[in-house]
């Protein structure tokens, strides 16, 4: 590759000035909490490592293992394992022993920029590196994966550190800090082509092969010790490169990394057309990852998605340094190199902050709320509960001490009936992932809420109960039940429920399974534009059964249906139904009683 064959005169402190500012910076953003599965997985499987007792443990009594494992963890043998790989637990654990596990990142996104000024500081000079650097330490995913618990940005780093000792002429080291990358994500195998291109020589890449197959020995014995066979339980994550998606997933990888990184990729571009034998390889490296990623299977739905290509950043970075290069010609004047680094800074840090939603994230307390809620739970169940949970099935061990379950695993279904069977208390904490797994082979169940959680999630009790049917309004399936008096179906974020249009509105009720008396629980809230509270009566062939006032917000209302009238047409009839157009509220000009969310009907105790 080509390298200047001057050094401008960029006094040598200054990277290291802007290194210990971001190192200041990441450090007061990271997270002091973990939440999402992926660090969640990761931070428990450090403590694992390290002997500290995490919540972790399986209750010997509760059957079905596998569901006691937390979303992004495995049972083996009695244990939870992360499923993803080793590399990046292991790193938390060395850090965790001295106390710094939450900085591991922070640490790693600057020692990466440092090593990356010194690569592009061979290619353009001190002064346009230092720029890059900045724009590199201010771009919104390196901010992201600097300061969360993530993987994406240690694989980078140890990328960079590679690369670097490779050109530094330490072609072992270079090798085992590939080695290393692989056992933190084996995705960075993508950039092995690369390295062997970018490397002095053909000794160098022999050399380097040497120290990788060191590294890869050494992973073999980890994983032997740690897992007590060669097995990798995180090997299924392969299963969902199914390129599903793989066009839509592409654009939203190249165009999310152009619009963060606007001004980089325009250098890079300029490189690529002036010296494209340079940057070739370096365009493979980020191109062989977003192609990867694009065959994943989930559709991305977030701009900080684009962490799956921050291992091919460093790439485009030292592509954008060609770039300056051309622009400088080598010999350019201080001063026109200064004016570069200073518009290329303080554009992209304009571009960054306009195209990005990062700052939100940039808070010590991010992720907080998992730890609230886990606390909040603890205080509010029974010692032997069993708490069910998908993204908080981890925190609510880690930070609560409590025997959760993943509530979608397979095994959920039968846990929860065995609990059930031997009056365990069942407890669950949802939010919209929890919410999809009910209804989908789970035992029959009544959900009653206990209380609203510190970040609007929801706590609930379980009960379980024989011979119940729940009609979900504002779902298709609900539509053949609805008579007469109702509206379309409506969604409201998880919500669905339809509009009660008149002042009866009549449902016709599932047949019983069995003899008896049958409970419908109606959840409603009322038309409240009208300045006078709503009321409504159930009736059933004429007869009413009950009868309310209801007051503001969602609610509940109970009607006991005789065994003689269960599985006939239930009419709600209202005090009132209005145009909130009539009522100058809205345009709206339907008749409205009441927004009706479900009815549940089970036999009667």
């Amino acid at each position: 590759m080509h390298e200047t064959a001057e050094r401008d005169d960029l006094p040598a402190r200054a990277p290291w000035v802007v290194a210990l500012v971001a190192l200041g910076l990441y450090a007061a953003w990271r997270v002091r909490w973990v939440g999402g599965c992926d660090a969640t997985s990761y931070l428990l499987e450090s403590y694992r490592l390290r002997g500290v007792e995490a919540g972790l443990a399986f209750d010997p009594s509760v059957p079905f293992p596998g569901a006691l494992a937390p979303l992004c963890m495995v049972e083996h043998q009695g244990e939870a394992l992360t499923f993803f790989p080793p590399g990046y637990p292991l790193l938390l654990a060395a850090a965790g022993l001295v106390g710094l596990e939450f900085h591991v990142n922070p640490v790693l996104a600057v020692g990466s920029a440092l090593a990356l000024f010194a690569l592009m500081r061979d290619r353009a000079g001190g002064w346009a590196a230092l720029a890059l650097m900045v724009a590199f330490l201010a771009s919104p995913l390196v901010l992201w994966g600097g300061t969360m618990m993530m993987s994406d940005l240690p694989s980078m780093a140890l990328l960079v550190f590679s690369l670097l000792a490779v050109r530094r002429g330490w072609p072992v080291v270079a090798g085992v800090l590939f080695g290393v990358s692989l056992g933190v994500r084996p995705t960075d195998a993508l950039a092995l082509p690369a390295l062997i291109l970018l490397a002095p020589t053909r000794r160098d890449v022999h050399r380097a092969g040497a120290g990788a197959a060191a590294a890869m020995v050494g992973w073999a014995l980890v994983l032997r010790v740690l897992l007590g066979r060669f097995g990798l339980p995180y090997a299924d994550n392969l299963s969902n490169l199914t390129g599903a998606h793989f066009v839509d997933q592409l654009v939203f990888l190249v165009q999310v990394t152009a619009q963060v990184h606007g001004p980089v990729v325009a250098l890079a571009a300029v490189g690529l057309w002036r010296r494209p034998k340079a940057v070739a390889p370096l365009a493979a490296w980020y191109a062989a990852f977003a192609l990867a990623y694009a065959l994943w299977q989930v559709p991305f739905d977030a701009w900080w998605r684009a962490r799956y290509v921050l291992p091919g950043l460093p790439a485009m970075y030292l592509a954008a340094a060609e770039g300056a290069a051309v622009l400088l010609e080598r010999r350019a004047p201080r001063r026109l190199a200064v004016a570069l680094g200073v518009v290329v800074t303080v554009g992209y840090a304009g571009w960054s902050v306009r195209a990005s939603p990062v700052v939100p994230h940039l808070n010590s307390t991010f992720d907080r709320g998992y730890a609230l809620d886990a606390l909040r739970t603890a205080r509010r169940v029974p010692d032997d509960a069993l708490v069910g949970a998908v993204a908080e099935s981890g925190t609510l061990r880690l930070y609560g001490a409590l025997q959760s379950f993943f509530w979608c695993h397979p095994q959920a279904p039968a846990l929860v009936t065995w609990a059930m069977e031997r009056g365990r208390p069942l407890f669950a904490v949802l939010d919209d992932y929890e919410a999809k797994c009910f209804g989908q082979g789970a035992p029959p169940l009544e959900l009653v809420l206990v209380e609203r959680l510190s970040t609007g999630r929801s706590l609930l009790k379980v009960e379980c109960q024989r011979d119940v049917e729940v009609v979900d309004l504002g779902e298709p399936s609900a539509r053949a039940r609805l008579l007469e008096g109702w509206a379309g179906d409506e969604r409201d974020g998880t919500l669905t429920f339809v509009w009660a249009t008149a002042r009866s509105a009549t449902l016709q009720m599932p047949a019983p399974a069995s003899p008896g008396d049958v409970l419908a629980k109606v959840t409603l809230q009322p038309f409240e534009g009208a300045g006078v509270p709503q009321t409504v009566e159930a009736l059933v062939d004429g007869e009413s059964l009950a009868r309310a006032t209801l007051t503001s917000g969602m609610q509940s209302f109970d009607v006991l249906v005789p065994a003689r009238l269960a599985g006939k047409v239930l009419e709600l009839r209202f005090g009132f139904a209005v145009s909130p157009k009539s009522l100058g509220v809205s345009g709206d000009e339907r008749p409205l009683a009441a927004a009706v969310d479900r009815v549940i009907f089970s036999a009667a105790r």
